[in-house]
């Protein structure tokens, strides 16, 4: 590492009213015709002089002659700078650092991570670029004193990058660095190209089902759009429509999570006809993703928008187009959406899944042993568990409306949720189930699995921990092994993560809350077993892909939170495919009684 070179970056850029990242996707931005670097601002990180290249024929000759294969590279929005480095320039840092990344695993999610919040919170010096001023010029349009103006305000985002890195260094953890990296990359150098062809028939073919599942409705998209409109649809058909309070007034319960519009969707006849086109045009979804696919398609490679510590469990969230999201079987549209990103030529799409890892981890958790026997033997738990705990006769893979409501028996019933609330996912997720057998599946879960519901109860003393600030160490009600420990407020991960909560306790009404991004919630034990879990399953994914990426030099292309896609040679994707298996069927070191399991692909598209 001796001979590594570490810098501090920024560019600043033409924008103007439509043309800005406020109007546009970062990806769109970058690529667009209209792109022009005005500054380069660059600083070595442990020197105080900064260099300025100026102009956009400056700052490419400048950057022509870098040496990148040597270069640290520390960046505020590193999506944006290592964006226009690799898009426009085509160059690739040794590494990347993001100052805005390292500050949601310290800071939160919840908190701002812009620079001028940052240089606030780390009592720094406030931004002086003077954004107003060079809005709709370009470099050559713009004054001496402009320029000038310009260049100190970027040089000024600088000096506040390296000092805020330097603070931020002495807390995260380093091995996360590398992770920040690779999460960079998945936008910044893409490697998954998109078929627009594929993306512009779904997104017209969704256009033109929902038009003539309106006509022969009979029906307007006004009407399906209005409450109003849309609830004398109903009324002309007997329903009685029930209300629920809103801010000013009284409101019709037809939004799509309300339980009245889960149950009308699911039954025959007109009224259910007309709620199902109801919510089918209010969710845009499939066709607006697969529009800002296509048009992404086009311009080049597909940059994975992906968020570095989006929520509050560390997990990474999506952004644009959301890959985090892309559903499998449950729809042919969207299952078109994942087979749209392909491999280049020459290469092929390998995706590993660490099959059932939450199972496992509430399983593991709760130390019930017996259902982690069954996964070291690799039985087949939904069968398993349909025929044991819901039907009372064998169920096999064959029967697949069964297997399919036991699996999602299984993996929902860790979380504590009561039967109402199981019913409506049910319900808005299509399962096919009576009545009773929803009734009977939340107890099912909890006879089967009598281990769970004592490790919710046993969370409840981790609250408590997490509201008395001062508590550090294991909580009362978790065992010396327990992989996750309490800080100061925070939850301290097996990789050095702390994920802050702010918990209180209503004495009136006898609940926790906690105050977190999103405002005040209710929180328990079983609500919290699901935030240990995503927790330690994202703690997982990053120990495999630092492992990939260290053993035998691969970074992923994309991911979501239980599986990771890698673009590989052909000739050598079976192995790659292979190795990345083994990796994940290794019990992690800070839970060794938790059977993994790796399930992979090799394929020409994402699957």
């Amino acid at each position: 590492m001796t001979d590594k070179i570490v810098l501090v970056a920024d560019f600043e850029t033409y924008y103007d009213s439509e043309y800005s990242l406020r109007k546009m996707t970062t990806e769109a931005y970058i690529r667009d015709r209209r792109f022009e670097a005005l500054t380069l601002s660059l600083q070595h990180f442990s020197g105080k002089e900064i260099r300025t290249l100026r102009g956009p024929d400056e700052i490419a000759k400048g950057i022509a002659k870098m040496p990148w294969e040597r270069i640290i590279l520390i960046l505020q929005n590193a999506v944006f700078d290592a964006g226009i480095l690799s898009m426009r320039y085509g160059v690739s840092p040794y590494k990347i650092i993001c100052t805005m990344s390292m500050e949601r695993a310290i800071a939160g999610p919840g908190k701002s991570a812009s620079l001028k919040a940052m240089a606030e919170r780390y009592g720094l010096s406030q931004k002086t670029v003077p954004y107003d001023a060079f809005r709709g010029l370009r470099w050559k349009d713009m004054s001496k004193e402009g320029q000038d103006e310009l260049v100190a305000g970027c040089e000024q985002d600088v000096r506040l990058t390296a000092a805020i890195a330097r603070e931020q260094f002495k807390v995260f953890p380093r091995n996360e660095l590398d992770i920040v990296d690779m999460t960079v990359r998945m936008f910044s150098e893409p490697v998954i190209i998109g078929n627009a062809m594929a993306l512009d028939r779904l997104a017209q073919e969704e256009a033109a089902r929902k038009l003539a599942a309106r006509e022969a409705l009979g029906v307007t998209e006004k009407e399906l759009q209005s409450a109003a409109k849309f609830v004398a649809l109903l009324e002309e058909c007997g329903e009685d429509v029930p209300s629920k309070p809103g801010k000013l007034k009284d409101n019709p319960a037809i939004a799509s999570t309300d339980p009245y519009m889960q149950e009308l969707a699911t039954q025959e006849g007109r009224a259910g006809d007309l709620a199902r086109a109801r919510l089918d045009a209010r969710s845009t979804l499939t066709e607006t993703r697969a529009g800002t696919m296509a048009d992404c398609a086009r311009r080049g490679p597909m940059p994975i928008p992906l968020n570095y510590i989006g929520t509050h469990t560390t997990r990474w969230s999506g952004r644009d187009w959301n890959p985090q999201n892309l559903p499998g079987a449950q729809s042919d549209p969207e299952t078109r959406l994942r087979h749209s990103l392909q491999a280049p030529p020459g290469y092929a799409v390998v995706n590993v899944d660490a099959a059932q890892i939450q199972y496992r981890l509430v399983c593991a958790l709760a130390g019930q042993e017996d259902k982690l026997e069954d996964l070291r033997q690799d039985k087949d738990i939904y069968s398993e568990f349909g025929s044991q705990y819901l039907y009372g006769r064998k169920i096999t893979k064959k029967d697949k409306v069964e297997r399919t409501f036991a699996k999602v028996t299984v993996l929902g019933g860790g979380f504590g949720q009561g039967t109402p609330r199981f019913k409506q996912n049910c319900i808005a997720r299509q399962v096919e189930a009576t009545e009773e057998m929803m009734e009977r599946a939340m107890p099912a879960y909890r006879k089967a699995h009598p281990r769970v519901p004592d490790l919710w109860e046993a969370n409840n003393s981790a609250l408590y921990a997490l509201m008395t600030y001062s508590w550090e160490g294991l909580p009362s009600g978790w065992p010396d092994w327990f992989p996750i420990t309490v800080c100061r407020g925070s939850l301290v991960l097996p990789n050095g993560l702390h994920c802050p909560y702010n918990i209180e306790w209503d004495q009136h009404e006898r609940q926790w809350y906690n105050n977190g991004r999103h405002g005040r919630s209710k929180i328990w034990g079983g609500a919290f077993t699901a935030d240990l879990a995503q927790m330690l399953e994202a703690t997982y994914m990053r120990e495999i892909m630092r492992k990939v990426k260290k053993e035998i030099g691969f970074r992923p292309a994309m991911m979501t939170h239980d599986d990771l896609t890698y673009v590989i040679p052909e000739q050598q994707a079976e192995d790659v495919c292979r190795y990345i298996e083994a990796l994940m069927s290794v019990s992690p070191e800070w839970l060794p009684n938790m059977p993994m399991k790796g399930e992979g692909s090799v394929s020409e598209t994402y699957k």
